[in-house]
């Protein structure tokens, strides 16, 4: 009797696994970006479903991980990650567990890279630092741009994604066209980020479009004023000749 109540107990915890399945390896199958900056707030786009309740944790080894971040529900939604150190003999994994369960899964193919912050001096001057607005003006940055790097003019570093990508190597030239009067900052991201920093010391001046003055009412202006004397000159004699008659 005792034999057979054991094996009905282990049919049991046996089939009670068995129904309630362990998270799956493929919940997630990509992710968008695949790389950011570490301690970083990025918003990162999980391809797949998410189930309430969901967990999930970027980490190195997920044997010795525990999920505790809750994803947005749904089918490919983004959820803002801050990812904070370096990892320099590979890549961050995603570790995955499903509401109940108490594993942590390793999500097959996904690597997330964490690079360093873009320093705050990558470009030290430009030239020209002013132009004018809504015109395509060819500046040079004074620094080393690597392939990749981005950046972009705004008021406002903290809110702005770099989005340009100017000509790589050293102290080279790009053609920029920045509309609205005002002062920008130069907003620079390093390849693989996901930062926007203000480059030190570096401002922008737009100004405005000066109003052109209609060419053939100016040349017409000039050849009257041209032309004054010769008319004097003709009124004095026509005066002249009045009096002596």
């Amino acid at each position: 009797m005792k034999l057979f109540v054991s094996l009905f107990v282990t049919f049991a915890i046996s089939s009670s696994t068995f129904v309630n399945a362990q998270t799956s390896n493929t919940t997630i199958t990509a992710i968008s970006p695949t790389s950011v900056t570490t301690n970083t707030a990025t918003s990162i786009i999980l391809t797949g479903t998410v189930a309430a309740n969901d967990l999930l944790i970027w980490a190195t080894d997920c044997s010795n991980a525990i999920p505790n971040v809750d994803p947005n529900d749904g089918t490919n939604k983004a959820t803002v990650y801050t990812v904070t150190g370096l990892y320099n003999y590979g890549w961050y994994k995603l570790c995955y567990r499903k509401a109940g369960e108490s594993d942590s899964v390793e999500q097959t193919g996904i690597k997330l890279t964490v690079v360093a912050a873009t320093a705050a001096n990558t470009i030290t001057a430009i030239s020209p630092a002013e132009i004018t607005s809504a015109s395509a003006t060819s500046i040079t940055l004074t620094g080393t741009v690597a392939a990749n790097d981005s950046l972009i003019w705004a008021p406002n570093c903290s809110s702005a994604i770099p989005n340009v990508d100017p000509t790589d190597g050293t102290n080279k030239s790009t053609s920029y066209t920045v509309t609205g009067a005002g002062t920008y900052k130069l907003c620079y991201r390093k390849a693989g980020g996901s930062d926007s920093v203000e480059q030190t010391g570096i401002t922008l001046t737009v100004v405005a479009a000066t109003k052109k003055t209609d060419s053939s009412k100016k040349d017409a202006l000039s050849m009257g004023v041209q032309s004054l004397p010769s008319l004097l000159s003709f009124v004095i004699a026509f005066c002249a000749i009045i009096l002596f008659i």
